[in-house]
């Protein structure tokens, strides 16, 4: 019978489980992150209600604002989205993102209405606020872009169809 050693310079397990020294270096690493972080549970909890509040903050730090879906699914427009800009009636927002550094930032909403119509309520409402309509095209049945600008900013509108759902993105800055 010959002895086998394994790369590490250890001998090989005879009977084919894991070595003694892995072993005992699995159980110093559980009880060292059992005791460190005052349990497994105490670090989910950490990671599940004290991480989001610190991210946002240290983000707001940095000129970046991060709104996400509450508890109903609905989250916050930017804090600097433009009131001449108008959402869609009706549709729910479900991610925000802006660079108060830049003035700039995006909504993403949903809503069930057609694309036609969304389409439509752009076409009318951005130009009653005074934006131009600079591009507007379609690549499929089921997507519609327009972009428009307005003094020193732009804004643009995308919309794309998923079942019964028609996502909108808008969106704006400086030029």
């Amino acid at each position: 019978m010959t002895n086998t050693v394994s790369s590490t310079g250890a001998p090989a397990p005879s009977g084919g489980g894991m070595p003694k020294w892995l072993i005992i270096l699995l159980v110093v690493l559980l009880v060292i992150s059992i005791g460190c972080c005052g349990g497994v549970a105490t670090c989910f909890w950490w990671v599940r209600n004290k991480a989001p509040a610190f991210l946002k903050e240290k983000m707001r730090e940095q000129g970046i604002e991060m709104n996400l879906p509450d508890a109903t699914g609905t989250a916050a427009m930017p804090s600097n989205f433009p009131a001449d800009i108008p959402v869609y009636t009706g549709a729910k927002t479900i991610q925000s993102t802006a660079n108060l550094k830049l003035n700039g930032g995006e909504a993403g909403l949903q809503t069930s209405d057609s694309i036609a119509d969304v389409k439509s309520f752009y076409d009318k409402e951005m130009a009653d606020q005074g934006w131009k309509e600079e591009n507007s095209g379609s690549s499929a049945a089921d997507e519609q872009h327009m972009s428009y600008s307005k003094d020193t900013r732009f804004a643009s509108v995308q919309m794309n169809r998923h079942g019964t759902t028609t996502s909108i993105v808008i969106t704006y800055g400086k030029k």
